[in-house]
C-alpha cells in the first residue's frame, strides 16, 4: 500500500501523518471509510488557456494577494461598490521551488 494525503501518496506504507519541518502544513488521518460506488471527475476542454508552471504558481500568488480584483475579472464586475471586502492571504505554497 502506497497511499498518503496530497503529494505524498506513493511514499511506501500508508501515510498516517506527515508535515513539513516549520509545521506549516500538517496532515494527519482522522479515519477509514469504504467507499460504494465513486463520482467521476469531469473536466471541462472549453476556454482552456495553456499555461507554464510559473505563470500558474504567479496566478495563485496574485490571487492570495488580491482576491478582491482576481473576483471582479472572472465575474466581470464593473459596479464593485456593493461587493464585500475580501482581506487578501498569506501566500505560503506547499510545494517551494
Amino acid at each position: 500500500m502506497t497511499e498518503g494525503p496530497y503529494i505524498f501518496s506513493g511514499l511506501p506504507g500508508l501515510i498516517m501523518e506527515i508535515s513539513d519541518s516549520t509545521d506549516n502544513f500538517h496532515f494527519t488521518i482522522n479515519g477509514f471509510e469504504q467507499v460504494k460506488g465513486y463520482d467521476p471527475i469531469y473536466f471541462y476542454t472549453r476556454n482552456v488557456v495553456q499555461s507554464s508552471r510559473n505563470e500558474v504558481r504567479k496566478m495563485i500568488e496574485n490571487a492570495a494577494k488580491d482576491p478582491e480584483s482576481i473576483l471582479k475579472n472572472m465575474m466581470r464586475i464593473q459596479n464593485t461598490d456593493n461587493l464585500p471586502k475580501i482581506s487578501p492571504k498569506p501566500y505560503n505554497p506547499i510545494e517551494i521551488e
